[in-house]
């Protein structure tokens, strides 16, 4: 993901990610620094119930975007169980990808369609 999608595509995905129990990787902060990046996600966490924020968020994670060669947003990514890991190769048989304006539950339809099923049908099957 990015923090520099639209707004409302960066709610929902929060939202769906919040449903689906998957994470959200962002590769750094912002230009402006950290504590700009902070108060990003957290207006992006508010909904219309103060009292009710979005229980999701985003993991800052530059190597993931290197390692898949993300270069767009969004980025919907499967990998098989022990494989790329840190210090690790990781081949492109360890990992589905797929790139484009989804909702999570339709990444997660196509990507279990591909070489790694099993792990995302685990995924859908805590279907919310």
């Amino acid at each position: 993901m990015s923090l520099t999608m639209p707004e409302a595509s960066l709610r929902a995905l929060l939202k769906q990610s919040e449903q689906w129990q998957v994470p959200l990787v962002i590769r750094g902060v912002l230009p402006s620094g950290f504590p700009a990046t902070a108060r990003r996600i957290q207006s992006l966490l508010k909904t219309h119930q103060p009292d009710q924020p979005i229980q999701s968020g985003f993991a800052i994670n530059p190597e993931w975007f290197r390692t898949f060669s993300v270069t767009e947003v969004p980025t919907f990514v499967a990998i098989k169980p022990g494989k790329c890991l840190p210090k690790q190769p990781c081949n492109e048989t360890d990992y589905d990808l797929i790139k484009g304006n989804l909702s999570i539950p339709d990444a997660l339809n196509q990507l279990a369609r591909g070489d790694n099923p099993e792990v995302v049908n685990a995924v859908l099957r805590r279907q919310p």
